[in-house]
């Protein structure tokens, strides 16, 4: 990229100061006037702080790609690194380049994201006049401000439309919807209509059988979808597929997931994959015939569906755990007409999945005007550049006097430590 007249090139190791994180356990005060960050944001207070405001975060491991501007003094924990410019450079700035850095190119690790000291402070950043600088930050801060007020709008809908989702289960299974408003709903035990069932652990032994077959996890099943993007296969007998083999409409419920709100989610098998089984973390609903999979699973997702499911969930530890046993407990309404119930529901609900298409749409087109603002502001397109700022090689040159008379006074300190030891 050619950088506009008055721009320079600097590295990292020359523009900013990379604090490491230390352990937050001898400085934890629930009462701490500073934030405790891990990579992922705050994760507790303390009296002490290891950097000053205006730093940016950046995770060292596990939330590599989420940058956090800090505006007060804060203490980070080892998986944060705490990055501070120097003061020629503008900390916003330097913020809003790491919102636009790619950090996940620089992971080399195989297993858990992680990000190191070395490979930072080799990081070339675009440079402007320290008076550009500013002037490119209060642009963003505009901009981002004004795309910030359309995405809570967009964010406000989707929960309206969550709502209205709740609102239209409860009354369809109230009898409350016009068109349901004749039927008589009776309560039945689940395992009236469907034959639950559990499968066998997931353990090292069973990558040593010969049959392998693929399997459903807790990661792959959602409330009223699948995600089916990774499939792993698992090692079984011949009577344990007989056992666990999904067959089309098969309900199937997440036995646990350490959430209260994810606990139970439900949805539908229909046949996605051929010859797939579930692990022992998945439960399966087998239907008998005699109640549309559909009715039940609208219902085990209404407010009164969730309430129980967290009603047999619960224990004395505030854990949520499901089991066979506890699935079995669940009362149904039951009734003759199903049909006529589900098309009700979900007369209402393509509505509001189409208009939360949209909302989604739309969502992606503001993050991606986002990361076009950032493009255009380091490609020095986002504002005017002004012939009377100071280029930034004299900037640069600054920075590098400012940083060599640093390391001298440091050397200097230390000589006349070691002259006083050695007395």
């Amino acid at each position: 990229m050619e950088l506009p007249k008055g721009w320079a090139k600097g590295e990292w190791c020359n523009l900013v100061t990379i604090i490491h994180g230390k352990n937050q356990r001898n400085v934890e005060d629930i009462d701490g006037k500073y934030p405790i960050y891990g990579s992922g944001g705050v994760i507790g207070r303390s009296n002490k702080y290891l950097c000053k405001a205006g730093s940016t975060i950046v995770g060292r491991k596990g939330t590599i790609n989420k940058p956090i501007y800090a505006k007060e003094n804060f203490w980070n924990i080892d998986t944060a690194f705490g990055i501070s410019p120097s003061g020629s450079v503008d900390p916003k700035y330097l913020f809003y380049f790491c919102v636009g850095f790619n950090f996940a190119n620089l992971d080399k690790s195989t297993t858990i994201p992680s990000l190191t000291q070395n490979n930072l402070l080799k990081i070339n950043m675009p440079i402007p006049p320290l008076s550009e600088q500013h002037r490119i930050v209060e642009k963003i801060d505009a901009l981002f401000s004004e795309l910030d007020k359309g995405v809570e709008i967009l964010q406000t809908v989707k929960e309206q439309l969550r709502t209205y989702r709740q609102s239209v289960l409860k009354s369809a299974f109230e009898g409350r919807l016009p068109e349901v408003s004749n039927i008589n709903f009776s309560t039945r035990n689940i395992v009236d209509f469907f034959e639950v069932s559990g499968a066998s652990s997931k353990n090292s032994n069973r990558d040593k059988l010969p049959v392998k077959m693929p399997y459903l996890r807790v990661a792959n099943v959602y409330f009223n979808y699948l995600d089916l993007d990774e499939i792993k296969s698992i090692g079984v007998t011949e009577s344990e597929v007989e056992r666990t083999l999904l067959f089309p409409g098969d309900l199937l419920f997440v036995e646990g997931n350490g959430s209260k709100e994810q606990i139970g989610r439900v949805a539908i098998w229909n046949g996605e994959l051929d010859k797939c089984l579930h692990q022992n973390h998945i439960i399966k609903g087998r239907p008998n015939g005699l109640m549309n999979v559909k009715y039940a699973l609208y219902y085990l997702m209404s407010k009164a569906g969730r309430d129980q499911i967290l009603t047999v969930a619960s224990s004395t530890s505030g854990l949520y755990t499901l089991s066979i046993n506890k699935i079995k407990t669940l009362m149904l309404p039951f009734c003759s007409e199903q049909q006529k119930v589900i098309d009700a529901i979900e007369s209402r609900l393509s509505v509001c999945d189409k208009v939360e298409q949209l909302v989604d749409e739309n969502l992606a087109k503001a993050s991606a005007l986002r990361q076009s603002i950032l493009k255009k502001a380091f490609e020095g397109r986002l504002v005017p550049q002004d012939p009377n700022d100071e280029p930034a090689e004299k900037l640069l040159e600054r920075i590098k006097a400012e940083r060599a008379a640093a390391e001298q006074r440091m050397k200097q300190q230390k000589s006349v430590k070691r002259s006083k030891k050695n007395g």
